[in-house]
């Protein structure tokens, strides 16, 4: 059923409420992932809870460094009822800090006590992502499970050296270009290796997915990965 499935990359400038089709949003405020708005994250959860019951807030950490607090906002954002997957927004289209261990920790050795996993996103813009960061950090936590968003599936072919390195490391669809570069990555690497995203509200449609998928297929990316993810039970499964 279309209702079932999970938009695990839904990037809001405005008003999250009448996205359509009907779907369950995994939501961030597009200003989030350039600003530190750790303090306004209680006020954009209760807008999710109370305007659009389909949609759950998504925290945006940053290093326990730049802010003392963090390590205990994540908990909190878990208990108030976040998503399970706590995105990071490193490089200079994002909070400028570098991908790397010794600035996120402990952070993700957090995430990773408490079931959670962690998201990538590199922003907005048409360049290659550092995929030697990326692959040094995915690498540095091999039973967390780890989202790169954003990936130009269809164009950047580094993605398949880090999912050959690393197999705690997911893909969503926001930018994959086509459902037949999705079903490769499928294909390639397992049913449990992506997640439907639709970044500012494009990404690939579900129908071209219906087209390149077979039914298993498309149940894993549109709904069962995330429904892991968000249960904390994916890396038990596939890990």
């Amino acid at each position: 059923m279309i209702s079932d499935i999970v938009d695990v990359n839904r990037i809001s400038s405005e008003s999250i409420v009448g996205a359509v089709p009907p779907r369950t949003r995994w939501v961030v405020r597009d200003s989030a992932r350039r600003h530190d708005e750790t303090d306004r994250f209680d006020a954009f959860l209760h807008e999710c809870a109370s305007c659009d019951p389909e949609s759950l807030a998504q925290f945006v950490a940053l290093p326990p460094s730049s802010r003392p607090d963090m390590i205990d906002r994540l908990r909190a954002a878990q208990t108030a009822g976040a998503c399970r997957l706590v995105r990071l927004c490193p490089g200079t289209e994002g909070h400028g800090y570098p991908l790397s261990d010794w600035v996120l920790s402990p952070l993700p050795e957090v995430a990773e006590r408490l079931s959670l996993s962690l998201a990538i996103d590199y922003g907005d813009a048409s360049t290659p992502p550092p995929w030697a960061d990326i692959y040094r950090f995915v690498r540095a936590y091999p039973d967390l499970a780890i989202v790169l968003l954003g990936v130009a599936l269809h164009a950047d072919l580094t993605y398949t050296a880090v999912l050959d390195a690393a197999p705690n490391v997911i893909v969503d669809t926001s930018r994959a270009g086509d459902g037949a570069c999705v079903a490769q990555v499928v294909r390639r690497f397992g049913n449990h290796r992506v997640v439907l995203g639709s970044g500012h509200g494009d990404g690939v449609p579900f129908e071209a997915l219906m087209e390149a998928l077979d039914a298993t297929e498309l149940a894993a990316v549109t709904r069962t990965n995330a429904a892991a993810l968000q249960a904390g039970t994916w890396r038990e499964e596939y890990l």
